[in-house]
């Protein structure tokens, strides 16, 4: 069992909220780089990511994560970047970071 990257954000305490719904859903999850901390507000150094335990509950993640998304009021949070096309076709929007469909990770992340 290997584990996958879900979702990366600049704001901690979104990714806690992602973390912990996934994990009341039944999949482990955890967040990564939460202590990368400037020391000042919820803005870190370095982006987090949520993450889960098991690549192969990474399709259900994903669905998890984009209702939860999709249902938070509008906070003025804007996602900086494009969806990005994975190498099997699909679109993914860019707060993801790995491939609903095949499970591939975004190129590029640390």
């Amino acid at each position: 069992m290997s584990d996958a990257a879900v979702y990366r954000t600049d704001l901690v305490f979104q990714a806690h909220y992602l973390a912990e719904a996934l994990n009341d859903a039944g999949i482990q999850s955890y967040v990564e780089n939460e202590n990368c901390m400037l020391g000042f507000g919820e803005v870190g150094l370095f982006p987090v990511h949520v993450r889960i335990r098991d690549r192969e509950r990474l399709s259900a993640a994903n669905r998890i994560v984009e209702e939860l998304l999709r249902s938070l009021p509008e906070s003025g949070v804007t996602v900086d970047a494009a969806p990005w096309k994975c190498a099997c076709g699909q679109s993914i929007g860019a707060q993801f970071t790995a491939c609903w469909n095949c499970g591939a990770e975004r190129a590029g992340l640390a």
